[in-house]
């Protein structure tokens, strides 16, 4: 059966990441904000490029051309709370390592991620609750993806101990140490 998206790359590769971290860290589905107009239930995010294609500097050479995006996130619900709270757990996740790896694999780095703030219009009258911000991504463009080629597994790694030599400690001694997760040298 033939897929239907265009081809992972570019600024649909944002995208396409984005709405996997949107649904796996709240739930929701992230459709463009023009097309709000098909959303029945809430709550959902919205997306809206604001800058397409900033170079960040002139130089480059290669086909794999460096350039940052920025696009508007807001999270809209019937409650303010609800969205409030959305909005801010998927901040949170832009800053997360697990979740920047879903970037990182694509050669895209999540950069400046504006503050949540409150972005409902018409608040007396209006029941879409709109809460939201705005980030930057810097993007080496050129790779294209299939599907299967990304992974979007979250693992939580425990580190059980740490060993390190008189190198890593900085001192001249011949001393190593051990310390096991709690905290206690071995």
């Amino acid at each position: 059966m033939a897929s239907n998206l265009p081809v992972l790359s570019d600024h649909f590769l944002v995208q396409y990441i984005l709405g996997k971290l949107v649904n796996q860290v709240t739930g929701c589905e992230l459709v463009e904000d023009a097309n709000i107009d098909e959303m029945e239930d809430y709550p959902f995010f919205t997306f809206k490029w604001i800058d397409f294609d900033q170079e960040p500097n002139a130089d480059w050479l290669g086909k794999h051309r460096q350039y940052i995006c920025t696009m508007q996130i807001d999270c809209h619900s019937n409650s303010s709370v609800q969205a409030m709270s959305l909005a801010r757990k998927l901040f949170e996740a832009l800053h997360e390592v697990p979740y920047r790896r879903f970037f990182k694999q694509a050669y895209i780095v999540p950069q400046s991620i504006g503050n949540t703030g409150d972005r409902t219009t018409l608040q007396g009258i209006n029941y879409d609750h709109d809460f939201g911000f705005d980030c930057s991504f810097t993007v080496t463009g050129g790779f294209e993806f299939l599907e299967k080629d990304l992974n979007f597994n979250v693992e939580d790694y425990t580190i059980e101990s740490i060993k390190g030599t008189s190198s890593v400690v900085g001192s001249d001694t011949d001393g190593a140490f051990n310390v096991s997760k709690n905290k206690e040298e071995i």
